[in-house]
């Protein structure tokens, strides 16, 4: 990626597309995980998706592939919205607010529930 000198270079910034409310960090397996509210298509709102960067030292970031999508099953494609990861018996698990569009309910909204694939958090 060429140098971009208005990209910061302490705050985590996704390569492309929109930030919006960091939450859900947590240290894990000896790293700092940081999950946030993306649109990774578009500099401009759309359902937002989870953004997942990692931290060895809290300077340096590396992004990973996003924890959760609106195309993800179950499919929530009015968003993956605010939350927080928490350890429950030893494993972290995502809480977030899922959006959907259903025809019987309009941006019908509950708790969804995501569990790591890996130790990563992947």
């Amino acid at each position: 990626m060429p140098h971009d000198p208005n990209r910061p270079t302490v705050h985590i910034a996704p390569r492309q597309g929109w930030l919006n409310d960091p939450h859900g960090l947590i240290r894990w397996n000896g790293r700092t995980h940081l999950f946030f509210q993306s649109n990774p298509t578009s500099a401009a709102w759309g359902p937002p998706a989870w953004a997942h960067m990692v931290s060895d030292d809290l300077m340096h970031w590396t992004q990973l592939h996003a924890a959760l999508t609106p195309a993800m099953p179950p499919a929530d494609d009015a968003g993956c919205w605010t939350g927080s990861i928490v350890p429950v018996n030893g494993e972290p698990w995502l809480y977030y607010s899922a959006a959907r569009n259903v025809p019987s309910a309009p941006r019908l909204q509950a708790i969804g529930l995501a569990r790591p694939l890996d130790e990563d958090l992947v």
